[in-house]
């Protein structure tokens, strides 16, 4: 059985309802394994550019389960050899902050603004964010490649006093 409770204390006390239940007779004896998720509170996206200025896109929204995967999204690069990424969070007030950067170098070779790349975001319960990025090819003008760059960030620290 794998048990998946928010909070710590919320662990605790159904762990020791288990326990009784089972030490009563009124449950049989199971392994129990405890994973314990963390609720993003802040989203966490890149700043993409429009003819209105730049826009936030939240990659991982707010008030998720850390554990589940982020949905994947695609964009344009307008760049030929590397491109830097920046990621941004976002608090409930709405101020935007700079948490971290990513280089992808050895981009497909394309004509400027013809490099499609699909980004997905996760933050596992260690709090460790994994950013992927791969080439999502360009119709039928440009194939996908086998291009793939994965990095992974610990994120204490850099968003609030902690990720919780």
């Amino acid at each position: 059985m794998i048990y998946e409770g928010k909070g710590t204390k919320r662990i605790i006390s159904d762990g020791a309802c288990i326990i009784g239940a089972i030490m009563l007779g009124a449950a049989e004896r199971v392994n129990i394994s405890v994973r314990e998720n963390v609720i993003q509170k802040e989203e966490i996206g890149i700043m993409t550019k429009s003819r209105e200025g730049d826009i936030f896109t939240a990659l991982i929204e707010n008030d998720r389960v850390s554990s589940a995967e982020g949905e994947e999204k695609k964009f344009i690069l307008k760049s030929d050899e590397s491109a830097d990424i920046d990621l941004f969070s976002r608090n409930e007030k709405g101020d935007i902050k700079r948490i971290c950067s990513f280089t992808l170098s050895e981009l497909p070779k394309r004509e400027k603004g013809a490099l499609r790349i699909a980004v997905r975001l996760n933050i596992n319960e260690k709090g460790e964010l994994t950013a992927i990025f791969k080439d999502d090819g360009f119709g039928e003008i440009y194939p996908k490649t086998d291009y793939i760059r994965r990095f992974t960030v610990l994120m204490k620290n850099t968003i609030g006093d902690e990720m919780n």
